[in-house]
């Protein structure tokens, strides 16, 4: 069928208690949105599939992105969790994740990163295809552990500690 329609129907990657599943929502083989869920899913599966290397990332992804539109103007809501994130063996944190497309190309955003420390919350939005303001974002951080953020610095600061707290805000 040469329809240019994008179409899933149950699909399912699984091994023990982590799942990747890929489906159409709705019967309109046309224009119905996909959604991906993930279910535990280890971020090590991907780190080992990209780089060979299972201690790059690490993490269990939970929740689902829904894509709209896909073959025209794609549009998306996300709401995703990453439970234990860490990168190069460094725990960051429980990460959240709530994006979703708005009128006139806008991106709204709710990020927060937990646990380990760190307690930050990112909120705003950014603007496709604008030159004025197009990205405005809030970061309150009420904490980050800059330890745990060594992971980061590919080896050139060592040891660190202490913590960062205050107001960002990000616009451009």
């Amino acid at each position: 069928y040469n329809t240019g329609a994008i179409y899933a129907n149950n699909i399912r990657l699984s091994q023990g208690t982590n799942a990747l599943a890929i489906n159409s929502l709705g019967s309109s083989r046309t224009s119905a949105p996909l959604q991906i869920s993930f279910s535990n899913f280890d971020l090590a599966n991907i780190s080992r599939a990209i780089e060979r290397n299972d201690s790059l990332v690490n993490g269990s992804i939970n929740g689902n992105i829904t894509l709209r539109d896909i073959t025209t103007k794609l549009g998306f809501t996300s709401d995703l969790t990453i439970r234990n994130f860490a990168y190069q063996k460094n725990l960051i944190g429980d990460i959240g994740l709530q994006a979703s497309t708005a009128a006139g190309d806008r991106y709204n955003v709710l990020a927060t990163l937990t646990g380990n420390g760190n307690n930050v919350t990112v909120n705003g939005y950014y603007v496709a295809q604008t030159t004025d303001n197009a990205l405005n974002l809030t970061a309150d951080i009420n904490n980050i552990n800059l330890a745990a953020f060594e992971g980061f610095t590919m080896g050139q600061l060592q040891e660190l500690s202490g913590s960062l707290g205050g107001r960002l805000n990000i616009t451009g």
